[in-house]
C-alpha cells in the first residue's frame, strides 16, 4: 500500500487508522482538520494532508479564494495564509483535496473586521484530541503527540486563553490526554496510559494522596483556584470505585448511594466528575446504572433516585403477567463539563438521551425536547451535541450552536461546533470542533472565544 505525505505529528493516528484497512474505499485522503477559522488580522495555518491508497501520482487540491487566501503546497500538506480582512463581511471558501477516487473538503473562513474579541482554533496537531477547559474558560489543556524511540509519545500542554501564552510540561510518562485544569492553570490532571492519572502543580508532577486502603486516584475536576480537586479511586482489596474530594491536597472519601437505580448492589461503584467554580457543589454518578449524584455541604444527594418517576413494565412468564418496577431517572455519563460555574445547574440525560437540567438550589428538574447534555451555563441553558437547549423554552426544539452564539453573543463560528463552557461573565466560551473522515471516524479539536 502506497503512502504519501506522512503526518509529521502523529496526533491524528487513531483518527485515521480505522480507515486504512478498508477494502471498499482503497484510496483515502485525510486533512488534519475539516474546517478552520482565521481571525480578521490574518495569519498562516499549516494544513496537514495524508493520502493512502493504490492510486499512482500525487494528491491534488482545488478551490479556495485567491482574493484573500494564499495556498502554498508543502512536503506535509498546504500552508494557508489569509490576508487581513478589513471589510465588514465574513469570508468563506472551500478547498477540495483529491487522491484517486477519494476526496475531502476543508471549509475555510475568516472573521470580519467588526468582530470583537479573539477566536482561536486549537488544532489536534498542537493539542491532541478532546481538549479540556477550566470551569470559567480561562485555560485549556491537551496532550500533543510526537515520535519518541519509534513510539507515539504524548506530553501535557496548556494555553492561557486570555493571553495566548502556552506551556509544555516535561514528563517521564506517556500521556494520552488531559482530564482537567484549574482557572489559574496551576493545577492540571492528565491521563497516563489508558486509565492512569498524573497531577501537575506549577508544572511539576506531584503525588496524589489517598487514605490507607485506597489506590489508583484519578482527578476529574478542579475548583477555580485549584484548592479543591474531585475524582475517584479504588479500594485496595476490591473492585468498586469510590468518589473523592481533596481539600488543599488532603483526601476525603465521599458517601455513595446504598444501591444503584435498579436496587442492586454495586459492581463498579461511584465516581465524582466535576465541581462548581468554588468547589461547593460536586456531581458524578453511580457507574453501574449511571444514576446522577450530587454532593454539597450537607453530603450526598442521590438526585437520580430523588427525581425518578416510577413506572411498571409487565412481562409474561408461564402464562402470567409479572409486574416489574421500571424507574425513569436522570443519568450521567463520564462527562467533566456537566455543571455551571456557579453550581446552580447540573446537566444530565433523562432516560439516557433527552437533555435535562437539575437546579441544585430549588431541586427543580427541567426536561428539554433536545438530545444529549454536555455542558450548562449559569442560566440553565444546556449544551447538547451541536445544539443548545434554551432554559426559557424547554419544550421548543433545540437551536444550533452557531445560530445561538451569533444571536446571543455576536460570535460567528463555522464547522460542526460543540459548545462546552461559558464563563460567569459571558466573556469567554469554549468547546470542540468535530472532524469526520470519509469512513465516518470522528475526532475533536478545540476552540475558544475571548471578548
Amino acid at each position: 500500500m502506497k503512502k504519501i505525505n506522512i503526518l509529521s505529528v502523529l496526533t491524528l493516528l487513531c483518527f485515521f487508522a480505522a480507515s486504512c484497512t478498508e477494502e471498499i474505499h482503497r484510496d483515502q485522503i485525510y486533512p488534519s482538520v475539516s474546517s478552520y477559522t482565521f481571525n480578521s488580522d490574518g495569519e498562516t495555518f499549516a494544513l496537514e494532508v495524508t493520502a493512502v491508497g493504490e492510486s499512482s501520482g500525487e494528491w491534488e487540491y482545488s478551490g479556495g479564494d485567491d482574493s484573500w487566501l494564499t495556498i502554498e503546497r508543502t512536503e506535509t500538506g498546504l500552508n494557508l495564509t489569509a490576508s487581513a480582512n478589513e471589510t465588514l463581511e465574513f469570508r468563506e471558501t472551500t478547498i477540495t483535496l483529491t487522491y484517486g477516487i477519494a476526496s475531502a473538503d476543508v471549509k475555510i473562513s475568516q472573521l470580519s473586521s467588526k468582530f470583537d474579541g479573539s477566536f482561536v482554533e486549537l488544532s489536534m496537531n498542537d493539542y491532541g484530541d478532546n481538549i479540556v477547559f477550566s470551569i470559567n474558560s480561562k485555560f485549556a489543556a491537551g496532550c500533543p503527540t510526537f515520535e519518541k524511540d519509534n513510539e507515539v509519545w504524548g506530553t501535557p500542554k496548556i494555553v492561557n486563553m486570555e493571553t495566548g501564552e502556552t506551556t509544555v510540561f516535561e514528563s517521564a510518562f506517556n500521556h494520552t490526554g488531559a482530564r482537567a485544569i484549574s482557572d489559574d492553570g496551576r493545577y492540571v490532571s492528565t491521563i497516563v496510559g489508558s486509565i492512569g492519572c498524573d497531577l501537575y502543580i506549577d508544572g511539576v508532577s506531584t503525588e496524589i494522596s489517598l487514605p490507607t486502603g485506597y489506590e489508583n486516584p484519578v482527578i476529574e475536576g478542579f475548583s477555580s483556584d485549584g484548592s479543591i480537586w474531585v475524582g475517584y479511586c479504588k479500594v485496595s482489596d476490591g473492585y468498586a470505585y469510590h468518589p473523592v474530594k481533596w481539600l488543599n491536597g488532603e483526601p476525603r472519601i465521599l458517601d455513595m448511594p446504598q444501591t444503584d437505580m435498579q436496587g442492586e448492589n454495586y459492581f463498579q461503584g461511584t465516581m465524582a466528575r466535576g465541581c462548581s467554580a468554588d468547589g461547593s457543589i460536586i456531581y458524578g454518578s453511580e457507574f453501574d446504572t449511571r444514576g446522577l449524584c450530587m454532593w454539597d455541604e450537607e453530603g450526598l444527594h442521590f438526585v437520580a433516585e430523588e427525581t425518578a418517576v416510577a413506572d411498571t413494565t409487565w412481562y409474561e412468564y408461564m402464562g402470567m403477567q409479572i409486574p416489574v418496577p421500571t424507574p425513569h431517572y436522570l443519568q450521567k455519563d463520564a462527562n467533566r463539563t456537566g455543571i455551571s460555574p456557579n453550581g446552580k445547574y447540573i446537566c444530565a440525560q433523562w432516560e439516557g438521551s433527552t437533555a435535562a437540567a437539575y437546579n441544585t438550589e430549588t431541586e427543580e428538574l427541567v426536561i428539554y425536547s433536545g438530545y444529549q447534555a454536555q455542558g450548562v451555563d449559569n442560566n440553565g441553558n444546556v449544551f447538547g451535541t451541536g445544539a443548545v437547549n434554551i432554559a426559557d423554552s424547554p419544550d421548543s426544539p433545540s437551536v444550533g450552536v452557531a445560530e445561538w452564539l451569533q444571536s446571543n453573543y455576536g460570535v460567528i463560528v463555522t464547522g460542526e461546533k460543540y459548545l462546552l463552557r461559558i464563563s460567569d461573565d459571558g466573556k469567554r466560551m469554549c468547546g470542540w470542533t468535530k472532524h469526520t473522515n470519509s469512513s465516518n471516524v470522528s475526532a475533536f479539536s478545540g476552540w475558544y472565544y475571548v471578548e
